[in-house]
């Protein structure tokens, strides 16, 4: 059972990657049911999972008494929770009803959970001071990436900036540099919770050859056909790392900077700024990016070797143990 919630305030983040799992909770014989406080039309991005609506945001009163009467009614398994603002006390409260796991950003102790996953880089500081499952290694990626990876004659820009943008940034980057885009294909992605679709519509008209693509379920067709992107912050560069793609990555939310940081600490990615970008810093810096081959293979390679092979699968045999350790 996945806990989570997705939209304008939370992106897609934790959706994504609870889906990524339950994928590979699948594949090795699992069922997975999601509890999800979102607009109905997310319900698609989590594919053929069971979906149940979740009146309220993860953690808050009414949503402890609504997974308390639901975990009574299927007593089998484990609870997944994720949510960035959940409490302590409400897994605790959760876990004493069944075996739970927490999926966290931060420092895996300040979890009650009987297994607590970190999967960011830089994480792996926290090993041997808990259940935890930490780093790159346990990475959320859904192997289309990986495969989209092996692809030749991959010359598109792409342009995602999550599900939301609060900032439009996909209509600054078509705005203020879509003139360097010369001569490749340029996609733009606008997401489901995009506040100003229109304002990417008309910037992308200044910009020959440029697609719009409106809500993916995911990016991996996209990622197959591309070599450059200029992308959120957010989960979504893990996931343009494991395709072996050169990004150029902006914290449009002030939470995106630490996961930018250590990727730029380790060459896989470059980094642009926060909201308040500099047009100047942005094109030298996008500018170097297509006309240098040498610098994109070096980001693109170093991208890779962070996120080798997809980390779903060892996370679900990680929950399957749970249940059976928990449950003898």
């Amino acid at each position: 059972m996945f806990r989570c919630d997705a939209g304008a305030d939370h992106g897609l983040g934790h959706l994504s990657r609870c889906v990524a799992i339950a994928d590979a909770v699948v594949a090795r014989g699992g069922v997975a049911h999601f509890y999800v406080h979102a607009d109905d039309h997310l319900r698609a991005f989590a594919g053929r999972h069971e979906w149940h609506a979740a009146a309220s945001d993860t953690g808050m009163a009414c949503d402890l008494t609504f997974m308390r009467d639901e975990l009574k009614r299927k007593p089998d398994g484990v609870l997944v929770v994720d949510n960035k603002r959940v409490a302590k006390d409400y897994v605790s409260a959760l876990r004493a009803l069944r075996p739970t796991a927490q999926i966290v950003d931060g420092d895996p102790r300040d979890s009650a959970a009987g297994l607590v996953i970190n999967n960011h880089p830089g994480a792996e500081a926290f090993a041997g001071q808990g259940p935890f499952l930490l780093g790159p290694g346990y990475n959320t990626i859904r192997p289309g990436y990986f495969a989209a990876a092996e692809k030749s004659d991959r010359r598109a820009v792409l342009i995602t900036m999550g599900g939301e943008d609060p900032g439009n940034h996909t209509a600054w980057v078509l705005r203020h540099l879509g003139d360097l885009f010369a001569g490749r294909p340029v996609i733009a992605v606008i997401g489901p919770a995009h506040s100003d679709p229109d304002a990417v519509e008309a910037a992308a008209k200044d910009v020959p050859g440029t697609e719009i693509h409106r809500a993916p379920r995911d990016l991996v067709a996209l990622a197959e056909r591309s070599e450059i992107a200029i992308s959120a912050g957010g989960t979504t560069c893990y996931e343009l790392a494991a395709a072996g793609i050169a990004t150029a990555a902006i914290a449009t939310e002030p939470h995106q900077q630490a996961l930018i940081a250590p990727l730029a600490e380790r060459g896989a990615l470059l980094p642009l700024g926060d909201g308040d970008l500099s047009i100047e810093f942005a094109r030298s810096a996008v500018g170097n990016l297509l006309t240098q081959p040498a610098l994109r293979g070096n980001i693109a390679a170093a991208a890779r070797a962070l996120f080798p092979a997809p980390g779903a699968p060892r996370i679900a045999d990680a929950l399957f143990e749970l249940s059976e350790r928990t449950t003898k």
